[in-house]
């Protein structure tokens, strides 16, 4: 959502890093440890330390240090905090925002201003905490990022080269989808001898940081993290054989507004083992996609329409945050305009007259029906052939999968 933000007002990224970022914070409680080996205070023998600040492995040392950021950021520099995100900070300056993003050291600084405002902020930063200016963002927690000529570029092709390398699978044949079309998988009865969890583990990094087409395949086979055989690893690998042909696909930023725009899908009883649906949906400002959901859902679906019905539900969580947030950071208010390809679920989402067959659906995801009523939803109708979120509820054919892909503007 920063990165789109960024594009739209032509925003400068830049990188910081802060030096032993967990020493700098104050201890509320007392906090006592034993003397290392080799530093036996003489004749003490019994006796501990009392921490003033906090150390690395402590469990509140990370609490401690957002404390002393928060503080600084808040009551030092002017910037506010996002109240629906309290890692991001936010200031106008000659009308302009200027963000803060923190991910525990690291800290991304988002600016429209000039060099020599922009300089200030690194100097008053650097003067508060030990940090190193690292200029523009390149890389930041394993994604590449791009900056050029107004158009903003993600993408993970250096870890998802490491990944191969990890796995033996730098020279494969590459796939053409992530997953074979109409494949259903079943648990194990005996566990296999493979490295399979490592490998889901290093796909569902690159699935929710930068790669929706392969969240469906990773969701589905991260459900057989202990029942898992040699068919799960081959289709496991299959996920990597896809990566080697796609490794430079990227998520683009452009300029292109700032509407609010989701699609939404569910694949009815989608699941051979417990009969459970799929919800899969996207979400864009402007054209760029900043959000996506590949999950199965926790109930049992008794029709479509219920499927359509909770996916809906679920996908107003995140429309209502993205509306939030877009709300406190720039002053802006949209109405999200929601797709979905079930007509009956769109209908039961602003009125009540089909009660005797939805009375039993949990009331948390009649919801939807409030969000609706109070416009901050519109709901209109996507046929399912040009329906994008169908990527992530079902694996597809490689004529559809390409198409969705490319709606989702992968920079392919």
């Amino acid at each position: 959502m920063l990165l789109a933000i960024a594009a739209e007002y032509n925003m400068e990224i830049d990188h910081m890093d802060v030096i032993t970022a967990f020493l700098n914070g104050d201890l509320k409680e007392q906090v006592y440890m034993e003397q290392p080996e080799g530093f036996e205070i003489k004749g003490g023998n019994g006796k501990v330390y009392k921490l003033n600040k906090a150390i690395y492995g402590l469990k509140q040392a990370a609490k401690s240090w957002y404390d002393k950021l928060d503080t600084a950021l808040t009551q030092n520099f002017g910037f506010k905090r996002v109240s629906t995100e309290p890692c991001v900070y936010f200031k106008s300056h000659q009308g302009k925002p200027m963000i803060i993003s923190i991910y525990v050291d690291d800290i991304l600084l988002f600016t429209s201003c000039s060099a020599e405002e922009k300089k200030k902020l690194k100097d008053k930063l650097m003067k508060e905490f030990a940090m190193r200016d690292l200029g523009a963002a390149h890389h930041i927690l394993g994604m590449k990022i791009t900056n050029k000529d107004g158009r903003i570029t993600l993408d993970q092709s250096n870890y998802i080269q490491t990944v191969l390398n990890k796995f033996q699978m730098s020279d494969c044949k590459p796939a053409s989808t992530p997953m074979e079309a109409g494949l259903k998988l079943h648990k194990a009865e005996k566990l296999g001898n493979f490295n399979y969890r490592n490998l889901i583990g290093c796909l569902m990094y690159v699935a929710v940081c930068t790669r929706p087409d392969i969240a469906y395949a990773v969701s589905s086979l991260s459900q057989f993290n202990q029942s898992y055989a040699e068919v799960h690893w081959k289709a496991a690998k299959r996920v990597l054989r896809y990566l080697k042909g796609t490794i430079n696909h990227c998520l683009t930023f452009e300029k292109n507004g700032l509407s609010l725009t989701a699609y939404v899908d569910a694949d009815w009883a989608a699941s051979a083992v417990d009969r459970k649906s799929y919800t899969g949906y996207v979400f864009k400002i402007g054209n760029n996609l900043v959000s996506w959901e590949s999950r199965k859902q926790k109930t049992v679906a008794l029709s479509s329409t219920e499927a359509e019905y909770m996916a809906l539900s679920d996908a107003c969580k995140e429309a209502l945050f993205i509306r939030s947030f877009l709300h406190e950071l720039l002053g802006i208010n949209v109405c999200v305009t929601m797709y979905n390809d079930n007509q009956s679920a769109q209908k039961l989402s602003v009125n009540q007259m089909y009660h005797s067959r939805t009375k039993h659906i949990d009331v948390r995801h009649h919801f939807i029906r409030q969000v609706v009523s109070e416009n901050a939803v519109q709901l209109k109708y996507c046929p399912t052939d040009e329906m994008p979120a169908d990527l992530l509820t079902k694996p597809l054919p490689i004529m559809k999968h390409n198409r969705f892909v490319n709606c989702l503007l992968l920079d392919v």
